[in-house]
Parts: C-alpha cells; structure tokens; sequence
C-alpha cells in the first residue's frame, strides 16, 4: 500500500474513534441529561399536585387569596416552630440542669437534717444525764437538809433541857451565878452544881 494511501487510513481509524469517544461522552451526557429530566419531571409532577393541593385549599378558606399569602403562612409557622422547638430544648435543658441542683440540695439538706438529728440525740442524752445528775444532787441536798432540820431539833432540844437544867439548878443553888445563855455556861454551872450536890451527900452520909 502508498505511503499516502496508509496515512489516509490511519486519518480515518483516528477520527472514527474521536467520533466513537465524542458519541460515548454524549451517549454519556444524554443519559444524564435523561436521568435529570425525569427527576425533575417527578419534581414536576410532586410541585403540580402540591399547586393543586394548595389552590383547592385556597379556594375553600376566605383567610388566604394568594399561593404565595399561603407560603408565606407556612414560613412564618415554621419558623414558629423552630423557635418553639429551640425553646423547649432550652427549658428542657434548663430543668435537667434545676433537677440536678435539686438532686444535690436535696442530698445537702438531707446530711445536714441527718447530722442535726444526731446533734438533737446527743443533747437530749446530755440532758437526761444532767437531769439525773441534778436529782441526785437534789436527792443528796435534801437528804443534807433533813440531816441538818434533825440536828437543829436537837440542838434546840438539847439547850432547852439544859436551860431548864441550868434554871432549876440556879434555883436550888445557894451561889449566885450570871444568867447564862450560853448552853456551855449553863453545862458548867450544872457540873458544879452536880459536884456540889454530890459531896454534900457523901458528907451526910459519912456522918450518918
């Protein structure tokens, strides 16, 4: 074969497969191309039925005149309800953190009462036991009271019979003596008057 004949097949073969690469990259396009169109048919169809929907609900309220009245009603709630949703996030998150701070003044409060009530357990211990003690501090005091009420009885038992010792005494007695008070004056006149007494009677009965 001519040179010139084989470089016109090697022109051919090389432009035939850039027109097999052109039609695969456009084979390639159309089919995206395809795929897009029935998407947006489907988009198509889903925003005509909602058109409808929306002008049939137009058509049966008097609040709304236009589609776009109606959107913008929608927005508007939408938007409401972010907020609302937001909102109840924020209380919610709120109350969980007030639910742990109860949580932990409820525990607080709790050892302190706890710790209190022991406080509480231990006075009144303390108290009884100073109750008891004071009774028989008490019990003790009177006992000593009573003690020292007998013994003043006696005492004053004890000097009225020496006073009348001491009188009837001073009566029979020849001597004259002071008027004692004293009941230990009254004691020593009596013991002279007793020695007194007493010699006399062994004198009179040595003669006798």
């Amino acid at each position: 074969m001519a040179p010139r004949a084989e470089k016109k097949a090697e022109d051919e073969i090389r432009l035939r497969k850039q027109k097999e690469e052109e039609i695969e990259k456009l084979t390639a396009q159309l089919d995206k191309l395809t795929g897009e169109k029935r998407t947006t048919s489907d988009i198509v169809d889903k925003n005509l039925r909602y058109q409808k929907y929306l002008e049939t609900v137009i058509d049966v309220t008097d609040e709304y005149h236009e589609i776009t009245d109606l959107l913008m009603r929608h927005a508007t709630l939408e938007a409401t309800n972010d907020d609302l949703r937001q909102n109840a996030k924020l209380t919610a998150d709120n109350v969980e953190e007030m639910q742990g701070k109860l949580q932990s003044n409820t525990k607080s409060k709790t050892d302190e009462i706890l710790n209190l009530n022991n406080e509480i357990s231990h006075l009144k211990k303390l108290r009884e036991e100073k109750e008891r003690s004071a009774q028989g501090m008490q019990t003790k005091m009177d006992s000593t009271l009573q003690n020292a009420s007998q013994k003043t009885l006696q005492h004053g038992q004890i000097c009225m019979a020496t006073d009348n010792i001491f009188q009837r005494c001073a009566i029979r007695s020849k001597i004259s003596h002071p008027k004692y008070t004293k009941p230990l004056d009254q004691l020593n006149v009596i013991g002279d008057f007793m020695g007194d007494l007493s010699a006399i009677v062994k004198v009179r009965t040595s003669i006798g």
